[in-house]
Parts: structure tokens; sequence; C-alpha cells
């Protein structure tokens, strides 16, 4: 089994991203809202902050109490758009109980141009967790030798935002996809038949070791904690596991997708 180092891969990326900042005559920077304390959103807000200074970087974080209507930060986000010191915009999910219906609404809000998450459906950005999690499947292919096309890839948590785009993106590469979510009925036939199995449900060891099939690729993309029991590593034969693996190039790709806006908007 080998354990693909995400932080090693990501420091690669954060280097890359320093040394063309550096070219810019104005900083790059990024407005992230964040509604209500939640107490993982903040920890990787303050993450993402220190990574930004490290590459050159200014990330603003907008908080904003839980009851907080949907029109003030619409508002807000209108008046982002316009604000040509900002490249990027972009929104910490998941919102609120009472705000989460009206999640894609509110990032149909954010300009396209200034989408660094690349959340909305025609995002100029490609979304950091697809971009990190495809790198980590890239890379699993080439250390395990496989030949691509003909591999069975199961997307758990498609439905979810990322997870949508991780099943979209894996399509248009030319994958064999099946999407599925932590309710699905026999989840473990499905996942003992997959070649790939990328988990973005945030269900803490929904996937067992009895539900991999031996010499698998696995991506955990489950926050906090991960969604696949660390037990079922030992049957895989490639791991993106939690931690270490898809988190920090998440971050990575990030500050890539603000500088590639702060450019465009000079260009």
């Amino acid at each position: 089994m080998i354990v693909f180092d995400g932080k090693m891969a990501a420091e690669e990326i954060l280097q890359e991203v320093k040394e063309k900042t550096k070219k810019l005559t104005v900083k790059p920077k990024l407005v992230s809202i964040v509604v209500g304390d939640h107490k993982g959103a903040l920890f990787y807000q303050n993450l993402k902050k220190k990574k930004a200074a490290e590459v050159g970087i200014e990330i603003e974080i907008k908080y904003y109490f839980e009851d907080t209507e949907f029109e003030d930060i619409k508002k807000d986000i209108l008046k982002l758009n316009k604000d040509e010191s900002v490249d990027g915009v972009m929104i910490q999910l998941p919102l609120p109980k009472d705000l989460r219906g009206n999640t894609k609404d509110l990032i149909q809000y954010i300009n396209k141009k200034k989408d660094v998450d690349g959340m909305r459906e025609d995002s100029d950005y490609i979304c950091p967790v697809v971009k990190a999690v495809i790198k980590a499947f890239q890379t699993g292919l080439e250390t395990l030798g496989l030949e691509s096309r003909n591999l069975l890839v199961l997307v758990i948590g498609n439905t979810g935002f990322e997870g949508g785009k991780m099943y979209t993106a894996f399509k248009d590469m030319g994958y064999s996809v099946t999407g599925v979510n932590k309710k699905t009925k026999e989840l473990r036939k499905k996942t003992k038949k997959a070649d790939v199995v990328v988990s973005a449900t945030g269900v803490t060891s929904l996937i067992k070791p009895d539900m991999i099939r031996d010499g698998a690729i696995l991506i955990d993309v489950g926050s906090p904690k991960g969604d696949i029991e660390k037990a079922a590593y030992k049957k895989a034969g490639f791991v993106s596991p939690v931690p270490g693996g898809v988190g920090p190039m998440t971050i990575a790709y990030l500050m890539e997708n603000i500088y590639e806006a702060s450019k465009l908007k000079k260009d």
C-alpha cells in the first residue's frame, strides 16, 4: 500500500505560486465569507490565511452571525464583485441550517471571474478540491502503472457541491463513473466493484475494510476525520489519506486560482 503525500505535493504548488506572485505589482486578494461560529471552518480559514501570507496573497475574512439574512450577504457579494482591489470571493461551506437552502443562489451572485473556489457551474476556475482529487488519482495511476481508461470509478457523495463536481470531472475525462451517497442501499456491493473509490460525505468511517477490493485506489475527501476507516487503507494499492492527502493540496490550488484571477485581471 502506497500513501500519497499531499503535504509535499502542496508545498511544490505553493512554491510555484510564490515565485509567480513576486512578479505581480499588486498583491492578489481573496475575500472569504464565513457565516456562523463553525470551529472547523474557522480552523480552515486560519490555515488558508497562513499559507496565503507565505506566498504573497492577502486574505480578508468577513464574519457574519449565524442569523444574518440572505439579502445582507447578497448585497456584500455584489459590492465585492465591483471592488477592483478584490480578485476572488468565496463562501465557506456548509452554511448554517437556515441559509443552507440558499447556498446555490448565493454562489451564483459571485462574479464567475472572481469565483476562485470554482463553485458556479460556469466558473472560470476548476474547484480546488477537484484539482486535488485528480492530482492524487493521477499520481496513483503513475505509481501503480495502471491503464487508466479501463478503471471503474465510484464517487460517494456526488449529490454534494464538491462531490458532484468530482463526478463530472471524472466523467469528462472519459472514465466509467458511478455516483452514490451515504444513504445508497447496498453501498458495499458498489464499493467492492470499484477500482477507484473517492469518498466525500463527511461521515466518519463510513467505508469499512470489507467494502474495499484489494489493490484499489482510495481517495478520502471526508472532513474532518475521513470517510474511510484507516484499517481499509491496508487493503488498497494507493491511498490519499485524511489527514495529509487532498486537504493540503486544496489550499494550494486555491492559492493558484487566486493568483490566476489576479493575473488575468491585470492582463
